[in-house]
């Protein structure tokens, strides 16, 4: 089963309900995420300080026993510098998969139809084992992205070498480099979009490896990597509508307007700056992530009777289901269910022969030598019921043949 423009509405129609009902729960778990994110980069200021302060104190006695020239005195802070920013890659990347996991973690509770609150989704930072594989999982996807820009940076070698330098030449490779970059940076998205159904998977199955999972992902979105295009270029005005965001703040920015106004303008961008980007961020995840469950479960989208899509497929899984049957008006005996398509017509049996009445028994002969048997007494008719009491018989029938 491929990605088609119909599981591509009903996962963007599902996406869009449940954000519209958890408006500012989304906006709570986007809140905790940046703070956290603040605290981390805070922290790594701090860190990166500290190693180039305490390799200068270090460095002051000698600074005051034999003069150095600021030359020498670069390149002895050379490594300090190359360690601090060292240190702060590995705090980031530490960081990121457990920052990462608070936000899946919230938008697969959305997908699924049971959003948890702000505090329910700080409780997955306390599992380790999910910790472990949230870092290894972004350390994989940073690999994986890796590897496949490492064809584009081929591409545009190539590019340039054949193009050459200088006059037209140069203009044709600026335009064609903007048509490769553009077009392979929605080729790698689509890529990471198809790793994305590995946060589901580890969320399922804490013990699956992050590569594996990966594999998985990628194995259930083969074939719809020009759906996954087509489902990011759908999400291109709001794309406009973020670069107006952007251009809004630095305009306001640099506008020559006093100091209080500048501020309450550049207040109000970075509000909506931080709520389209809560809002579109957990709108395009949670339908990946709908979009993912659809695709493994092998089950078609129809659409219902609103014409809106989201119908589950019928029994068979491939049949759109039965609408239900409007009730029969008043006085109206309800109209028969239909037939199954496949259930063969079944011939008229034919007539049935009038059967003949019964007739009495004829009394049986009575062997010589033995005593005569004395008469049967005669049946008794059937009591009437009485009225108002129990009877389990209706019209001589026993109760239970109509039942």
């Amino acid at each position: 089963m491929k990605l088609t423009s119909q599981l591509r509405k009903y996962a963007k129609a599902k996406s869009m309900a449940a954000l519209k009902a958890n408006f500012w729960r989304t906006l709570g778990v986007y809140a905790m995420y940046y703070l956290l994110f603040a605290a981390v980069g805070v922290l790594g200021v701090l860190l990166f300080l500290g190693i180039l302060l305490g390799a200068a104190y270090s460095m002051l006695p000698q600074m005051t026993v034999l003069p150095s020239s600021p030359e020498a005195i670069a390149m002895a802070m050379v490594g300090p510098i190359v360690a601090a920013y060292a240190l702060v890659i590995v705090l980031v990347v530490l960081a990121a998969g457990p920052l990462t996991l608070l936000v899946t973690h919230y938008q697969i509770s959305l997908q699924r139809g049971a959003p948890l609150t702000v505090g329910q989704t700080l409780s997955v930072l306390g599992r380790g084992r999910m910790l472990w594989n949230s870092i290894k999982l972004t350390g994989c996807l940073v690999l994986r992205a890796f590897l496949w820009s490492l064809l584009l940076i081929f591409i545009m070698l190539v590019l340039a070498a054949g193009t050459g330098s200088g006059g037209m030449l140069s203009v044709v490779f600026f335009v064609v480099y903007a048509v490769v970059y553009f077009g392979w940076g929605l080729f790698l998205t689509a890529k990471l979009d198809s790793y994305s159904g590995a946060w589901v998977l580890l969320e399922e199955t804490p013990h699956l490896g992050a590569w594996e999972a990966t594999k998985m992902s990628a194995q259930v979105f083969r074939g719809s990597t020009g759906g996954l295009i087509v489902f990011r270029l759908s999400f291109i005005l709001w794309g406009l509508l973020d670069l107006f965001i952007t251009l809004m703040l630095v305009v306001f920015g640099n506008a020559g307007m006093s100091g209080a106004a500048v501020v309450l303008m550049l207040l109000a961008m970075l509000v909506l700056q931080f709520v389209y980007t809560a809002q579109i961020g957990t709108y395009t995840q949670t339908s990946l992530f709908e979009i993912f469950d659809v695709l493994r479960r092998g089950e078609p989208v129809w659409p219902d009777a609103a014409g809106m899509p989201g119908a589950p497929a019928g029994p068979d899984g491939q049949t759109p289901p039965t609408a239900p049957q409007a009730p029969a008006p008043a006085g109206e005996a309800p109209a028969a269910p239909p037939l199954p398509a496949e259930a063969p017509q079944s011939e008229p049996a034919p007539p049935v022969a009038p059967t003949q009445p019964a007739q009495p028994d004829a009394a049986p002969v009575q062997p010589a030598g033995e005593p005569t048997p004395p008469p049967a007494a005669p049946s008794q008719p059937p009591v009437p019921a009485q009225p108002g009491a129990p009877d389990d018989r209706v019209n001589g029938y026993n109760e239970e043949m109509f039942r």
